[in-house]
């Protein structure tokens, strides 16, 4: 079994989104488990559609820029 991350800015509704909703559905779940990991505080109003899907979506929440080191300790957190 393989775990997947898929990470995005956010889970509100629009084109990526919904294009990556559509892949963890097609997943074969033998072989891999999915999770989003989000970097946002909210995932937004699509999260529930991936857990609904039993995927684990993760709310990394980075307010700042990707390059300080605060981001990289919040993924810790």
């Amino acid at each position: 079994m393989f775990r997947v991350a898929y990470i995005v800015d956010h889970l509100q509704i629009g084109g990526a989104q919904k294009h990556l909703l559509r892949v963890v559905e097609g997943l074969d779940r033998d072989q891999f488990t999915p999770e989003i990991w989000t970097a946002s505080d909210d995932p937004g109003e699509l999260a529930d559609e991936f857990r609904a899907r039993d995927t684990a979506v993760h709310a990394v929440g980075i307010r700042d820029s990707m390059m300080r080191p605060a981001t990289l300790r919040s993924t810790w957190e």
